[in-house]
């Protein structure tokens, strides 16, 4: 993460009430966002000489150290936000500047997802966060990825696109893969992507459900990581389902995941071009650490997923639907 460094600067003169984060009052939060509800921003605020860097999400961000900005300030904040995401914005333009008691501010967004506020008059700097509505958390995450190629597919179907291997897309999917780490040896002979926008909701909405757990810190922990099946075209359309798994497994009835590609080719279904498996984003949350356990049903309390070591890879399992999408197919031989 970006780091700004700098003294505390003056705590604004008006009331800075704390935000707290919603109830969670439905498995799924509404995808259809509320006009009437508003984005709230808060600064960082009762420590001296913080570094950014060295703001511990888990501790930061539900910390009484937060306060909010007043109504006003929150609606210019959002409407700079705005600017910024569309390109329009100038932060050194007078007109972008924010009034606290007697002081004035420059805000300073980053796209790495660390914005800050300047005072510009000591040139000090303190770090600022958004509070989004889930309905506006969610309605963010099910936008499709921008690889995705716009065409009309029938609600809970699904289509594969060849990804060519040495383009970006396809660099950058072996790489965060970790593909060619395991498998010396192995060609890549084919990548597809998985377009299934039915599947995609589904896998926003977890992610959702997870930002709204404090102990995520407003992360949710996605993680790219394999998985290998027979069942290819059951998973494109509906996922992995650990429900179809077989019974006893080292750390129950969980859908599995594995960092090291080479642990899901022994899982791989054999096609005409080779050997084929899954690599997915996977949602995991809090991550628990365990040894084998055949009797677990679920993850520990206070966390989502549960990790274990076997065959000389790290693995993770997580006990609910809709936890992971499977993105690429990769054939090989």
């Amino acid at each position: 993460m970006s780091s700004i460094e700098g003294p505390n600067i003056e705590i604004p003169e008006e009331p800075c009430p704390m935000i707290s984060f919603p109830a969670m009052s439905n498995p799924l939060p509404n995808p259809s966002p509320d006009p009437g509800q508003k984005s709230k921003w808060k600064f960082r605020s009762g420590e001296t000489g913080t570094r950014l860097g060295d703001l511990g999400e888990e501790q930061s961000l539900n910390s009484a150290k937060w306060e909010r900005y007043s109504d006003d300030n929150c609606d210019r904040i959002e409407q700079m936000y705005s600017q910024w995401r569309n390109g329009g914005y100038d932060p050194n333009n007078a007109k972008n500047l924010i009034t606290a008691g007697r002081f004035s501010y420059k805000i300073i967004f980053g796209a790495d997802g660390v914005h800050a506020q300047e005072n510009t008059q000591t040139n000090q700097k303190r770090r600022i966060v958004r509070e989004e509505t889930s309905a506006q958390r969610t309605a963010e995450l099910e936008k499709r990825p921008p690889s995705w190629v716009n065409c009309e597919i029938p609600d809970g179907d699904f289509k594969k696109f060849d990804v060519p291997i040495t383009s970006q897309e396809g660099k950058d999917a072996l790489k965060n893969g970790r593909f060619y780490d395991t498998m010396t040896g192995k060609q890549v002979v084919k990548i597809e992507r998985i377009q299934n926008p039915h599947l995609w909701i589904f896998y926003a909405q977890r992610k959702a459900r997870l930002l709204l757990s404090a102990r995520n810190a407003g992360g949710y922990n996605e993680q790219w990581l394999w998985h290998g099946s027979k069942a290819i075209d059951d998973i494109c359309q509906q996922g992995v389902d650990f429900r179809l798994a077989n019974s006893g497994r080292m750390w129950g009835n969980g859908s599995y995941f594995a960092k090291n590609a080479s642990y899901s080719d022994d899982y791989a279904a054999t096609t005409n071009d080779g050997k084929s498996f899954f690599l997915c984003r996977v949602a995991l949350g809090t991550i628990k650490s365990l040894p084998s356990d055949s009797n677990l049903k679920k993850p520990p309390s206070g966390s989502d997923s549960v990790q274990g070591n076997t065959n000389g890879s790290d693995v993770f399992i997580v006990y609910e639907l809709h936890a992971s999408y499977p993105e690429y197919l990769i054939t090989y031989r």
